[in-house]
This record gives structure tokens, sequence and C-alpha cells, in this order.
């Protein structure tokens, strides 16, 4: 599962291989955001996912080497949103309400919940999931793949979770806000755009799609 996806590197995390933990891959720099595993926390995954016979899709709490989270786990974002995120070196931008709703700045991340999507950066997969839903949608580079394939996986009837008992520290990439104008950044703008063209607009679930 996902070999042949030129970003993103799969990982047995349970012994049976029913558990895989999918991580993005940096193309910028064809090396990988490092990331630090903190207290156990790909076990707390797994015990997660064997609760959670319904879940397709978990995703770990991401910190900052400063110690602050990250908004790993969202909602899925307006074509407004998309362009906030681009923007939120911006004080005005960062705090305004289309903002904070995509990226749910409301919670404090203490909790186990579903969720919209979790972002790529670790997200552990269940391979019999993975086996009906199919594997990340190659027409999108660098980007909004990881919001697609939890919209799919819902749609297929799985749920997609944050599990707060972890912490992963993230060294985050943020390269197409560094480099607006560059050739990954136009990339990244085209998936957004196929994204949306794909889900006819909306980025909603529809069980049984």
């Amino acid at each position: 599962y996902l070999a042949d996806q030129e970003f993103y590197t799969p990982y047995d995390v349970a012994p049976d291989g029913r558990f895989l933990m999918a991580r993005s891959i940096t193309p910028a720099s064809s090396v990988r955001a490092p990331l630090i595993v903190v207290e156990n926390s790909l076990a707390t995954l797994v015990r997660f996912m064997d609760e959670m016979t319904n879940a397709g899709v978990c995703g770990c709490k991401l910190v900052a080497t400063d110690g602050s989270v990250q908004p790993s786990a969202r909602r899925f974002p307006t074509p407004a949103a998309f362009l906030m995120r681009r923007l939120d070196v911006l004080p005005f931008v960062k705090n305004g309400s289309v903002l904070r709703r995509h990226e749910m700045a409301e919670w404090d991340r203490s909790d186990n919940r579903a969720v919209d999507y979790v972002i790529g950066a670790c997200q552990v997969i269940r391979r019999e999931a993975m086996e009906q839903v199919g594997v990340l949608d190659e027409h999108i580079f660098y980007g909004p793949e990881d919001l697609d394939y939890c919209l799919r996986m819902q749609n297929h009837g799985w749920k997609v979770f944050f599990v707060a008992d972890t912490r992963i520290i993230h060294y985050e990439q943020r390269a197409t806000r560094k480099r607006l104008l560059s050739r990954l950044s136009l990339r990244h703008l085209a998936g957004i755009f196929y994204l949306f063209k794909k889900h006819k607009g909306r980025l909603t679930v529809h069980h049984g799609a």
C-alpha cells in the first residue's frame, strides 16, 4: 500500500500488518519532515484502532518543537479557508473566523473525537479499509490528498478519528507558504482545484459513494 506513491511511505505498525502508518515526505527537498515519537504513541494509536472497529483512519496529536499543538485534525475547508491557509502569517487572517473554524481553534485537542480529516504527516490506516477504499489519488500532488482520502473513507462508511493521548513532535515544513509562486505551490494549487472539481464543489460526506 502506497509504495507507488512518490511522496508517501508506509510502515506496518502491527505485527500482522492490519494497520499501516502513512507519513509524508517533503517533495521540495526529497527528505521527510522529521517526526519524533513520544510516550509510546504508536502503540496508543494501534490500541485505539483495535478498540474502534469503525475507524478507517486515525491521527495523532502533532506538536511543534516549542510544545504548541498543531491543528492536525480539521474540518473540511471551503475555498476561502484554503486561501486563508496561504496567508496565515497575517494576524487578522490567522485569527479570523474562516481559518479558526477550519482548524477547529475552539478545541484544545484534549479528547478523542471523530473529525472530518487528519493531515497526512502521520496517519494510521486500517488495511481492511484501505483495501475497500483504494490508495491515494495520484492526480493530487502534495497537499489535499490527505483530505481527499479521509473524505473517501467516510464516503465508504469508515470513521476518521483524532487520538488525543498521543504526542509526536513534527517539524512542519509549510513549503507552499514559504514560496507562494514556486512550481511546487502551483502544483499544490492545481491539486486544490482538482479536489473541488472531483467532489463537485462541496467537500461533504455522502455515505455509499
